[in-house]
Formats: C-alpha cells, structure tokens, sequence
C-alpha cells in the first residue's frame, strides 16, 4: 500500500502531460513511417518497373515535352554531347543517370485521383526515352508529371510497346528530399553544355601566352624546353627582367589550369556582337603537344544589375563589375560569364614569377 501511495504523486504529475505525449509519440510514429516509406523499405519487383538497374549501357536519352521542345543526350565515343553539337557537364549526366538507377515507384496513384493526374500530365508532360547499346528499340520509355501533394514523388506513366500502362504511378527518390520532376524538366541546350573551358596539365603544354592587350609590361609567354622545363618570356622585349624568374612559380602557376569553367553561357545577350568586337582585356592561348589549342579573351564586364560591389575602396563609384568578366570562346562563337573568383588566379604578371607573391 505504502508504495502506491508513493507513485500516486508521480501519476498525479504525469497525467498533465498526456496530451503532449500523445502528440510527441504519434509524430516519432509518422517520422519512423516516413522514414521506412522513403528509404528503409526493401524495394518489392514492381517498384523497378522505372528504374534502370545497369545504366553503364545507357547511351542516348531523348527528352521532349508538351512545348515541343527537345533534348538528346547521347555518348558518342564515350563521351557524353549534347543535341550532337557540344560536349555535357559530367555531374548533370551523373545526376540523370543516378536518378534513372535509384528511382522507385511508390505505389499507383488511387483511382480517385486518376483521372486529374492524367490530365494534368497530359497538358504538361515531359516524355523520356532511354536507349541501350547493342538496343534496337528503347529500353524505358516514360512521362514525367508534377509533384504528389506533400511534394516527396512525382507522377510518372511508364509506356510498354508503344502503349502507355493503365495507371500512372507516384516515382520517388530513396534519400532524396524533393520530387523528380526539375531533374526531368529542364531542356535548356546552354545549361547542358560542359563549362570547362581551359583544362590541362603542365605536362600537356606546349607554350601558353597571356596577352594583356593594354597592359604590355604584364604580358608573358611560358614555353615548354625540356620535358620538365619551361622558360618565360615577355612579350615584348622592352619589358625583360635581367633577374632570374622561378621555375618553381611557373609550376605552381600552371597547375591552376587544371580545371577552369565559366560561370554561365550568355549567348543570349543583346550585345553580344558589340562585345565580342569590343577590345579585350587579356588573351589566353594555350598551345598543347598534341596539336590543340585552348583559347579564352576575356571583356570587361560594365557594371550592371547583378554587380554587387559599386564603389572602390575610396568609395568612387566603379565602372566596371569587380568580380565577373565576359568570356569569348570558339573564336567568337560563344559569350559567357566567368568569375574573378576562378579566374583571377590565372590573371598573374610577368613580374610575378621572379619575386613571392
């Protein structure tokens, strides 16, 4: 008796507390369920049905959608191009192809529902056709919807043999926080398009000039004399320094070039033409011992809406954007923007390879 009377004031206390444990037990429920939904649950055959378990032999997919317009992704010679005219970013082919692997089907999407799902995916679809080496016929031929109501799936209608299945299905990613559709939707060529403008190794360079079109007294040209072994030359012979440069320093200075993209392609810019005929600020021309050449000019870029510093350090207003430039690329082919942040540290002097930075 003695030691219920002694619990009954902590039962007394507790029962304050009931609705609040209540809710916190329901949640750790919802959380525990979502969690095994989402991620834990061991994937049953008919949850493939969208998914490509091998995707090393996939090598061309073709998006289209309602707008008519279209995208080809296709390895040709073992390397990805896109719509057959420019080489693709590797990390957005990595991220279609993961997402083709690892992409589940959830459950059908109820009868209830049917009809509105088919109809929205009818009058806004996105169709993905996905081939195969060796393939005469596609492997995987779907339709991309919206997003399911807590925006985790997306709607997906699997096609068999020319014909679309019965039911569309909600698709999900096992770890991933949103729904697939944005991974689908965007067909723009220019975002597509490799980035990487400049990329090679010391040990691939034949001779690399940096021209800064007004500026002589920097300009410089590195040339390849031995297989380890560069010399360094102004470009104009006024400016030689009579000291001796550093061989380390134009190691190191080389080494940068081992991967440099652009921010963004800008091909749609209304003074690209003016840009491009403007006069540029610096020339880089790498020569490669295999007979290539890599080519960037670089334009400064006036200050405009995105500029975020306006002033100098005294406070007077700047001309010119602080922390981008216009790239001319393809001998005049492509504009794009490029970042101080990865370029300035290709943007050295002739002097800087005679004395510590």
């Amino acid at each position: 008796m003695t030691f219920h009377l002694q619990l009954f004031p902590y039962f007394a206390a507790m029962k304050k507390y009931w609705l609040q444990i209540i809710i916190l037990v329901a949640l750790l429920l919802a959380a525990g369920a979502a969690l095994y939904r989402y991620v834990l649950r061991p994937a049953p055959d008919f949850e493939k049905e969208l998914a490509i378990e091998d995707t090393r032999r996939v090598n061309k997919i073709t998006i289209e959608n309602y707008e008519q317009k279209r995208l080809l992704l296709e390895k040709i010679n073992g390397v990805w191009r896109v719509n057959g005219r420019y080489e693709a970013r590797p990390e957005l082919i990595q991220m279609i192809l993961t997402t083709l692997q690892r992409q589940r089907v959830l459950a059908p999407v109820p009868r209830s529902a049917h009809d509105n799902v088919m109809r929205e995916m009818m009058a806004k679809y996105i169709k993905v056709t996905v081939s195969e080496e060796g393939s005469m016929k596609p492997v995987k031929v779907f339709y991309v919807g919206g997003a399911t109501t807590d925006n985790k799936a997306s709607y997906m209608l699997l096609e068999k043999d020319g014909k679309p299945a019965e039911r569309p299905v909600m698709v999900y990613l096992p770890s991933h926080s949103g729904y697939l559709t944005p991974i689908y939707a965007d067909l723009d060529e220019e975002r597509w398009r490799n980035r990487i403008v400049l990329s090679f190794t010391s040990s691939a360079l034949q001779s690399l000039e940096v021209n800064y079109v007004q500026e002589p007294q920097n300009s410089f040209r590195i040339v390849r004399v031995a297989a380890d072994s560069f010399v360094l030359h102004p470009l104009q012979e006024p400016y030689r320094l009579q000291d001796n440069y550093v061989q380390r320093y134009i190691h190191q200075y080389l080494d940068f070039y081992n991967s440099v993209s652009v921010e963004t392609f800008d091909n749609a810019n209304k003074a690209k033409d003016t840009i491009i005929n403007g006069t540029p600020y610096c020339l880089i021309t790498a020569r490669l011992t295999d007979g290539t050449t890599q080519h960037v000019r670089l334009h400064y870029m006036p200050i405009n809406e995105r500029s975020q510093t306006l002033t100098d350090k005294y406070g007077m207003p700047l001309k010119y954007d602080a922390e981008h430039y216009y790239a001319v690329l393809n001998d005049g082919k492509d504009l794009a923007i490029v970042q101080y942040y990865v370029f300035g540290k290709l943007l050295r002097s002739y002097r800087d390879f005679f004395y510590k930075p």
